[in-house]
């Protein structure tokens, strides 16, 4: 067979090793005589283990021949608070991305492109184009009716924010928190999906749980030195992806103009080795990237340093930290008319709102400094035992200022005097874990491991801000030199959960597998007079592949099954009956009732159950599929107090909604060709969900601002739900008489599609040629998806809509009307009422009045060249170059795009983007959005 480079072999229940070389084989010197079982392994294979006699001043040799393992089936997978296993055994689905391995050939802005279409289930879409966006997950059917349907994320065990930051509005867009992380350190990422996973995490784990684990040292035997240094150097370019045409837009070619070329550059440089006692990883990483915008900028600095230290064989102690510094400029866009895109899209004239000197002044920057560490021991006194504690932090500190120059005119009192505003903000997450496993063989071939832990997060949370207006100059922006105070006020809060659990598992001759699990939960925003939380956990698996009859043509065929409840948790004073606050008056400061809660509220169940096998054929053929189902139950439903009751706020929550979800997600991989100088691997990836509410208690539709996304018993949840545009109406005259629709009622709106598509899927493939030369594309697509075009509505109300306008003309109503901001078409004829070519243009124009926003829901399908990359290592050439002994081990090249073609049913820029940020109610409506780009990088790997 061909020789495997980089395998790493030790000698088990020892800290001895070493690593393979370029020919496949190892050395492991000064093993003190006895007998030993050597194992190797090396990723993508079977690992494999030998008994060897050691005797003194002899050498002894182990020999190894590994197989393809294509299901990885042997990556130890963690399936639960404090449970890990390998994917060949573990009960529940867990999707995982070795995210050391992409980012070896490709270069990531955020770890939303890292994650993006790698696993079944679960993708990730950024709302806007800006870089430094926020991105919202969408895994599975959603969960359930409250929250933000977000899944809570761990780095290194530690609990970190996943809120979307907006602060002073820009029209819609936040500042996504996860991107201060840096994809370079990023080691491996796994997926719980649902509560058939993620039971041990309690509540907020019905959403899935992201578990992120950052690069840890690497001994490297053989070398003459045990470290590593890598260097890589990034140059790239953010590009328009969408033309827009003037065939959609008068004002094409003024839109078009307002885009650029935004270049970045990126340098990371990272250390990585130690001894068998102390193991280190570090790195810096700065990134300065300009979006396709003006007055769209990114400028990230990361700083991490990776201990793990090993004072002897029953302890072992981690020390994870990680500062980011970030500044982070938005430009104004969306639902606002201080935008580029507002006033180069809405007239058929540009700048009719606001001068494009004046928009280009507009400052709105925030810079954030980041701190994100934890500390981790695991003690083992005596076999079987493990004690694990682990205490991290999350501390994030926010400011944000925004300037509106006083030289400038917005046609807005305030903006006109100059306007100064400042926001801070702090949080500080504390994570608190520990937990200790008994793992012993109470009857031959018999396993059985039990673990109980307790788990505690505590979060505070700060913020004050601060506008003044009336500033003389430019040059001096003090806030304290403006005259009026527009508004100053500060939050504060705190909220805190707790967690007890226990868990047993058990196995029986590593062919049947058997999992228990109860967690109780305790918490802060829960109401005092709520029952007790419990979560079940229960899954089972079998491995059929151990059975003699069954085809040997499988390596691995496991069936299994999972159940687990979670629970999503109320908002921070849903459980206060009466919460009062001051306000001032015309006879001084007073209290008044802000809010009427309930003490018995509770967490909104979720409950999944969860159906699958996995499968290894052919031994390079993989394939696993999963069938889930949902149930949500005592969703928090805001009920209308009676007028009678004297309280003058109106709604109290109520444990009364009810929903479901269902759903399909398989995964094919292959590996059809893997040679010395040669291989291919693919893998396939296709999922399905839905979901619907099944009661709401009594209460109305739940409606998003612009009144289209709904939460309704019977649909899907944020269904497009509006009144129908059934064609034209005509008078006595035969002349076009407006749009044939029903009644703007609640009964008469039908279900116009869904932002949340049915079918979502990707297809990956890694060539490799010539031993070095590495080609990598991925692709991903989605149907069963609808985006609301809100831009040309607008576009078409205000006369920037040519096929509109020719059809106002046609008709003899441009001018007037529907159509008062239509002027005539120079050489369209209008047309005779009651002729053919009459009537279709009024059944056409009837489909383009922007009054109802049923005609502006589209299909919004699409298929999409997300990345390619083509690299080519240079390691076979260096000791040609520079000698045998050369420090430098290898140098990568690397040309990779990001967003590089699409495929759409949709007439606007962008399928994927949301004009009101990734965390609201509001989705899939495009307004005046900036649409993502596409990249180009450059890059250069340096191994020394």
């Amino acid at each position: 067979g061909e020789p495997l480079p980089g395998a790493n072999v030790i000698l088990e229940d020892t800290n001895m090793g070493a690593a393979s070389g370029p020919d496949g084989r190892y050395q492991i010197t000064n093993v003190p005589p006895g007998t030993y079982a050597v194992q190797v392994s090396f990723i993508g294979y079977h690992s494999e283990a030998v008994g060897i006699e050691v005797t003194a001043n002899e050498e002894a040799t182990a020999n190894f021949s590994l197989t393809l393992d294509v299901f990885r089936g042997e990556e130890v997978v963690v399936t639960g608070l404090a449970s890990r296993t390998s994917k060949a055994v573990a009960e529940v689905t867990v999707g995982r991305i070795a995210a050391k391995e992409l980012t070896a050939v490709n270069t990531y802005q955020t770890t939303q492109q890292l994650i993006n279409g790698k696993i079944a289930g679960v993708n990730v879409r950024t709302s806007s184009g800006n870089v430094g966006s926020g991105f919202r997950f969408n895994i599975r059917s959603g969960g359930g009716l409250n929250g933000d349907e977000q899944p809570v994320i761990y780095i290194d065990g530690t609990r970190i924010e996943n809120s979307e930051f907006e602060g002073f509005g820009v029209g819609g867009q936040g500042i996504g928190l996860l991107a201060d992380l840096n994809p370079e350190d990023i080691a491996d990422i796994e997926v719980l999906k649902g509560p058939a996973a993620s039971a041990s995490y309690g509540t907020n784990g019905a959403n899935g749980v992201v578990l992120i684990t950052t690069k840890k040292g690497q001994l490297t035997p053989g070398r003459g030195r045990n470290m590593t240094i890598d260097y890589k150097t990034v140059v790239g370019w953010n590009t328009q992806s969408f033309d827009y045409s003037e065939d959609d837009f008068v004002t094409a070619e003024d839109a078009n103009a307002v885009h650029r070329t935004g270049n970045l550059i990126q340098n990371s440089i990272s250390a990585s080795g130690g001894s068998d006692i102390l193991r280190y990883f570090a790195s810096f990483d700065s990134r300065i990237e300009d979006g396709i915008i003006n007055r769209n900028r990114f400028d990230r600095k990361n700083v991490r340093a990776n201990f793990d230290i090993i004072p002897n064989e029953r302890l072992t102690v981690r020390v994870n930290a990680n500062y980011s510094y970030s500044e982070n400029e938005r430009p104004d866009n969306d639902n606002n008319i201080f935008g580029f895109l507002g006033n180069t899209l809405l007239f058929s004239f540009p700048y009719a709102f606001t001068d494009s000197t004046a928009i280009e002044a507009i400052d709105n920057t925030t810079n954030a400094n980041r701190f994100i560490g934890s500390l981790q021991a695991e003690w083992t006194p005596f076999k079987g035992f493990t004690g694990r504690l682990n205490i991290g932090i999350d501390d994030n500190d926010i400011r944000q200022n925004e300037t509106f120059p006083v030289s400038e005119t917005y046609g807005v009192a305030q903006q006109d005097q100059g306007l100064r505003s400042i926001l801070t903000r702090r949080t500080r997450l504390f994570t608190y874990n520990m937990d200790g496993r008994y793992t012993f063989s109470p009857l031959s071939d018999v396993n059985v491991s039990a673990v109980g832990g307790v788990q505690i997060f505590d979060r505070k949370f700060e913020r004050f801000f601060a506008s003044k207006f009336d500033f003389l100059t430019d040059l001096i922006t003090n806030i304290g030199a403006g005259a009026e105070l527009s508004s100053a006020d500060e939050d504060f809060n705190r909220r805190r959960e707790a967690g007890i659990f226990g868990e047993v598992n058990i196995s029986l001759k590593d062919q049947y597998f058997l999992t228990g699990g109860l967690r109780r939960d305790y918490a802060t925003v829960i109401g005092e007079k709520a029952s007790s939380i419990f979560y079940p956990k229960a899954s089972a698996a079998v491995r059929l592949d151990k059975f003699n009859w069954f085809p040997e043509l499988f390596d691995l065929m496991k069936v299994r099954v999972a159940y687990g409840e979670t629970g999503i948790l109320p908002d921070l004073l849903d459980g206060i009956p009466l919460l009062y606050e001051a306000e001032q008056g015309g006879f001084g400061a007073g209290g008044v009732l802000r809010r009427i809660g309930n003490a018995e509220i509770e967490p909104e169940r979720v409950k999944e159950l969860e159906l699958g096998f996995d499968a290894e054929f052919f031994t390079n053929y993989a394939l696993e599929l999963s069938y889930y189902s949902q149930d949500i139950e005592d969703s928090i439903i805001l009920f209308r107090n009676a007028p009678s009751t004297g309280k003058t706020r109106t709604s109290v929550p109520f444990n009364i909604g009810q929903a479901s979800g269902r759903g399909i997600e398989t995964l094919f991989q292959g590996s059809p060709i893997r040679t010395k100088n040669f291989g291919l691997d693919f893998t396939l990836i296709n999922s399905f969900q839905d979901n619907e509410v099944d009661d709401l208690g009594g209460a109305q539709p739940i409606f998003d601002g612009f009144d289209i996304n709904v939460v309704k018993e019977g649909l899907r949840k944020h269904e497009f739900f509006t009144i129908p545009v059934f064609g034209a109406t005509f008078d006595e005259n035969d002349v076009y008489a407006g749009p044939d629709t029903p009644d703007n009622t609640l009964e008469n709106r039908v279900a116009r599609g869904n932002p949340v598509p049915h079918y979502t899927g990707s297809f990956s493939l890694n060539l490799r040629v010539f031993k070095n030369l590495n080609i990598y594309a991925l692709t991903d697509w989605a149907t069963g998806l609808s985006v609301f075009n809100n831009t040309d509505i607008f576009a078409a109300r205000f006369g920037n809509k040519p096929r509109f306008n020719e059809l106002a003309t046609q008709l003899g109503i441009a001018g007037t009307g529907v159509a008062g901001f239509s002027s005539p078409v120079e050489g369209v004829e209008e047309l005779t009422p009651g002729t053919a070519e009459y009537n279709a243009a009024a059944e056409e124009f009837a489909r383009l009045d922007w009054r109802f926003d049923y005609n502006y829901v589209e299909d919004a399908d699409f298929f999409k060249l997300r990345e390619i990359s083509i690299s080519y290592s240079l390691r076979d050439v260096l000791p040609k170059l520079f000698g045998a002994n050369s420090y430098l081990r290898d140098l990568v090249v690397a040309f990779s795009g990001t967003n590089l073609w699409t495929a759409t049913k949709y007439s606007g820029a962008d399928p994927e983007i949301n004009f009101n940020g990734s965390r609201s109610l509001i989705r899939g409506q495009d307004f005046l959005t900036l649409q993502n780009p596409r990249t180009y990088n450059l890059s250069f790997r340096f191994s020394l």
